[in-house]
């Protein structure tokens, strides 16, 4: 027997440090931008001016021209909604001028009316002394009716005059309203381009006719995307577990966990996805309360690009 010998052996050896290490996770999604506005046309007619080089992929500045519908209708319709409104306006101050007239002609034929009267009962007098005849004192008396009944029309006309006189304002309300409409729809012959951003969905070309309601094209903010991600769960749970906010978090659910069982101790650890929903309706914040920050990549070929990015909120199907 051979006793077996101690063999020496080399190892290397590191000291083991206690350190935070990051929770992350990995999703993947597919970028798409903030906000995309669609052109429709408001109004019909042909085109007639188009932006140079109007075609999909082209970038355009915010007010910048790029369509003119046939503004000859419209340019029209707001002067003949122009002159209704002067001729209504007209008419009010028509209206106005012939009260005026009617209450200076009212007060004249007053006093013409009492003249009328101090006659009739001058010839009453005298008749009574049979010092005017009957047919004098008569033809008095029905100039005196003819003046009464003179007076009296005016004054049905005077009456009449403030239910006229508010038709008359209606009726100017009636053509402003029209011509703001008109010049809306004159508004809306020109289409800018309400941000920066890229053309797109372009089928288009001058003298071609457009309906209102028609979609014409529409222009893709670049100033920022959205990724909606997949995330699995068990990785959002590490997340949350992780949260460097530990205090705000822990303080929250918590405040949960008394609610649904007074005296219980609920450890960060253990809270599930649907405290987490709930902790974003109290917290206005929301995801943006938990201090995460999100790193996006995107890979073709030998091609490898990074940018920055923030979490800003959880999609519906996540509590699904």
């Amino acid at each position: 027997r051979v006793e077996p010998t101690e063999l020496a052996t080399q190892l290397v050896v590191q000291r083991v440090y206690r350190q935070a290490v990051p929770a992350v996770a990995t999703g993947h999604g597919t970028a798409k931008p903030v906000r995309t506005w669609a052109a429709i046309a408001e109004v019909g007619g042909r085109v007639t001016e188009l932006r140079p080089n109007l075609r999909t992929g082209i970038a355009v500045k915010k007010g910048e021209m790029l369509l003119i519908v046939d503004p000859t209708d419209y340019d029209l319709q707001v002067r003949q909604r122009e002159a209704d409104r002067l001729q209504a306006e007209s008419e009010l101050e028509q209206l106005k001028l012939n009260e005026a007239a009617d209450r200076r002609s009212l007060k004249i034929q007053e006093e013409l009316l009492q003249v009328r009267d101090d006659d009739v009962k001058r010839l009453e007098t005298l008749k009574m002394r049979v010092a005017a005849s009957s047919s004098e004192y008569d033809s008095a008396r029905a100039m005196l009716l003819q003046q009464s009944q003179t007076v009296q029309t005016l004054k049905n006309s005077i009456v009449t005059y403030p239910a006229k006189i508010s038709a008359a304002e209606a009726l100017i309300a009636i053509t402003k309203a029209k011509l703001e409409e008109a010049l809306r729809n004159l508004d809306r012959t020109r289409i800018v381009a309400p941000f920066d951003g890229l053309l797109a969905d372009v089928s288009l070309e001058a003298g071609q006719y457009v309906a209102p309601g028609q979609v014409l094209f529409s222009v893709v903010d670049t100033s920022s995307v959205e990724i909606e991600a997949q995330f699995s769960v068990s990785q959002l749970a590490g997340l949350l577990r992780s949260t460097t906010d530990a205090a705000k978090t822990t303080t929250a659910f918590q405040e949960m966990a008394s609610q649904d069982s007074p005296g219980s101790e609920t450890a960060v650890a253990e809270f599930s996805m649907k405290d987490q929903f709930e902790m974003e309706k109290r917290d206005p914040a929301g995801i943006r309360g938990l201090g995460w920050s999100a790193s996006v990549t995107s890979r073709s070929g030998d091609l490898t690009m990074t940018f920055a990015g923030t979490p800003i909120r959880f999609v519906p199907s996540l509590d699904e």
